[in-house]
């Protein structure tokens, strides 16, 4: 009797911190990986729920990962399915505004240009964090 209950209490353990990480944590993403050019390519942004304040990590792809940007969100906006935020760019105030759920973040970034010149608007999806690698472009 006590190895069942010491086995059943064992089996338990290990999906309290993944479940935990996943509550805190959450990735959206565009990035492909371009094959010709052998080149990954896109942007990703991650939500972490902290004690404190929810945090934003934002990254471009291009070629390679930029350094992250990273700023406090609104724990009230997230509720609201809101996401607004401000990064810094080569020394200057960005802000994105848009909105977020379970499955996609989508927005526009005041201040950052995709490469028609127009503000940069994204479409990014869920993702796992522990996904690896990116999907052909």
């Amino acid at each position: 009797m006590r190895r069942v209950i010491a086995v059943l209490a064992l089996s338990f353990l290990p999906g309290v911190p993944v479940a935990t990480a996943a509550e805190s944590f959450s990735l959206y993403s565009d990035v492909c990986w371009h094959v010709e050019a052998g080149d990954l390519l896109g942007q990703r942004m991650g939500i972490m729920r902290l004690s404190d304040n929810p945090y934003v990590f934002f990254q471009e792809a291009e070629g390679d990962w930029s350094t992250p940007s990273i700023a406090k969100a609104s724990a009230e906006d997230l509720k609201r399915g809101k996401l607004v935020f401000t990064i810094t760019d080569r020394k200057k105030p960005v802000s994105f505004s848009g909105t977020i759920n379970e499955k996609m973040v989508t927005g526009k970034f005041d201040g950052l240009l995709d490469f028609k010149d127009k503000p940069l608007v994204v479409h990014l999806k869920r993702v796992p964090p522990s996904k690896k690698g990116a999907p052909n472009c």
